[in-house]
């Protein structure tokens, strides 16, 4: 006959069970997780995916303004500043250090951008960013001057009108409105301010007075819209501004090019599965023991 082991016995052994349970568990899940991770477009159940932009490096290469050139002086704006740049980076030009026009450096490295300028003296500068808003060294600065014709009255206009903004690029999937905060300041009222959407489709907006307002456009098809916006006071003064919207899901999408990624986007598998089940291996070790000291007694 086998010989009998009393219950006392078997119970030194139940925390041994319990664990051993515990890692044929835990096991199975590890592997399928790796073969997860290495296999990102197939995640195995039991797994929870999650994606994420990782920022690559910044960019390294300043853009350079080509045309205007030092020392050039104009009576009417908007002027054409253009010059070379980086494929697919976000271009921005500054005036006097304020904000004054974007766009999308072009697959052959060149930029072009209308701008307005201040009274007087003027000086440009070229940025580049990426679709992260991660900037980059900036170009050499070219000054210039803007000497404004006199009014049909014969007299130099004192207000200039400005139209600004503080935002030069935003994206959206196609569908959703796309936004920009507008400033407009300075000039003679009443005010028109037209919008080129830049897929055929235009605004007009008229205005009593200067101040904040946003405008808004919803884009059907994706791609990177120039938007090209106009103000014209009473007096005929004219002024301009030019912004960057793309319409694409994915912002980074349509900004950079295949050679030079600045972001990429990864898969992580959190096997919370597994964390659960490992926490619960202590817990085994205590229950085992006070099932067996329960037997003992």
């Amino acid at each position: 006959m086998p010989k009998h082991i009393p219950m006392t016995n078997l119970a030194r052994y139940v925390p041994f069970l319990l664990l051993g349970a515990v890692l044929m568990a835990i096991v199975p899940l590890w592997v399928s997780g790796v073969w997860g991770q290495s296999n990102p477009d197939n995640p195995q159940e039991g797994s929870v995916g999650l994606s994420g932009v990782v920022p690559g490096e910044p960019p390294s290469q300043a853009p350079a303004i080509n045309s205007p050139v030092d020392g050039q002086t104009f009576n009417q704006t908007p002027i054409e500043v253009s010059g070379t740049c980086r494929s697919g980076l976000i271009v921005e030009i500054y005036t006097n250090d304020v904000f004054a026009g974007s766009t999308v450096c072009r697959d052959n490295n060149t930029f072009t951008i209308d701008t307005g300028l201040f009274f007087g003296e003027n000086v440009l500068r070229a940025r580049v960013q990426d679709a992260l808003g991660q900037e980059g060294p900036e170009s050499d600065p070219v000054t210039v001057t803007y000497d404004p014709p006199v009014s049909e009255s014969g007299q130099q206009i004192d207000q200039q009108l400005l139209i600004q903004s503080d935002v030069s690029f935003r994206g959206a999937p196609p569908g959703q409105p796309i936004t920009f905060p507008v400033r407009l300041s300075g000039g003679q009222g009443p005010y028109a301010v037209s919008i080129n959407w830049g897929d055929g489709d235009s605004s007009v907006i008229s205005r009593t007075d200067t101040g904040n307002f946003d405008i808004s456009h919803t884009y059907e098809q994706p791609g990177v819209y120039r938007i090209v916006i106009r103000a014209t006071d009473d007096n005929d003064q004219t002024a301009f501004l030019q912004v960057t919207a793309a319409a694409n899901g994915d912002i980074e999408a349509g900004i950079q090019d295949e050679d030079a990624p600045d972001t990429r986007t990864e898969q992580v598998y959190v096997l919370w599965p597994l964390y659960i089940l490992a926490a619960m291996v202590p817990f085994a070790f205590w229950l085992g023991m006070r099932h067996g000291k329960r037997r003992q007694q």
